[in-house]
């Protein structure tokens, strides 16, 4: 019997999932700021980008705008969602959305799991 090596664990990056992408609809919110980090929209055409339901992102995209990964501009027709400007979360984001989401989906799986199915 072989014994594998000891896996490293990204703190920062675990406390960043953790604390921002901690539900599914906001995995795939995450997810969609961290591959597109230019993004401004409400959160009715966010919810349709996601294939979700626009009231559960609603909610998500206020969480994460009182947790201050997104911005939130109100104007007359709504309110209107982009990534905030702080370096250290924009770079985590970019880390998050290319080492998390390279082996997982908004199901939850990783890919050897879908494939199993």
């Amino acid at each position: 019997m072989s014994i594998s090596p000891p896996v490293e664990i990204d703190i920062a990056l675990l406390e960043f999932v953790q604390r921002y992408a901690n539900t599914l609809i906001k995995w795939d919110i995450v997810t969609l700021f961290g591959e597109n980090p230019h993004i401004s929209d409400a959160a009715a055409n966010l919810a349709r980008r996601l294939g979700r339901a626009e009231p559960a992102v609603a909610r998500e995209l206020e969480d994460l705008a009182l947790l201050g990964l997104l911005r939130r501009t109100r104007l007359p027709g709504g309110a209107v969602y982009r990534l905030a400007e702080d370096p250290e979360l924009r770079q985590s984001l970019a880390r998050f959305a290319r080492d998390y989401h390279r082996s997982y989906s908004s199901d939850g799986l990783s890919q050897n799991q879908r494939r199993a199915r």
